[in-house]
């Protein structure tokens, strides 16, 4: 898919999701997730799942020459969940992270009638070093946490 159409896409669904605008803003409008480190991806039966990711925006570079601000950005997740992942280790390194709506799926006859919900988003990692593949779900929040340049990255 050709770069300004996921980018355009990515920042659609943001748009979309509570806490999404702001998440645009801090990103100076273009939502990269390049080089982005995967912290976790949490899948709970009941309550939130979520995917936790480090982020850096190149929108306000930092006081030091080539440092770029990041920031811990969470997904929080919900309805049926249909995750195809491969390579999560340490680290997990993105090459990118690509947001769409959910195009039609043929599902499993034991998925259906059961009361669940069908995803409404599409999250895409792009391989680089580590986690790659595609989450289905519906994002129902997300957040982001800046962090300084004295900051260490703990999973949670």
């Amino acid at each position: 898919m050709p770069y300004n159409t996921w980018f355009t896409e990515t920042a659609e669904v943001l748009k979309g999701v509570p806490g999404g605008v702001e998440l645009l803003e801090w990103f100076g409008g273009k939502p990269t997730f390049g080089d982005g480190e995967v912290l976790e991806l949490s899948l709970k039966s009941r309550g939130p799942s979520r995917l936790r990711i480090v982020a850096f925006s190149s929108a306000n570079r930092g006081s030091e020459f080539g440092v770029l601000p990041s920031a811990i950005i969470t997904f929080e997740l919900a309805d049926m969940i249909d995750a195809s992942i491969e390579g999560f280790a340490r680290p997990n390194i993105s090459g990118g992270l690509k947001l769409r709506y959910a195009r039609e799926k043929n599902f499993h006859p034991s998925l259906l009638g059961i009361g669940m919900s069908i995803a409404d988003h599409e999250i895409e990692l792009e391989p680089c070093a580590g986690v790659f593949g595609t989450i289905r779900a519906s994002i129902v929040r997300v957040s982001f946490e800046r962090l300084g340049s004295d900051d260490t990255i703990e999973p949670a």
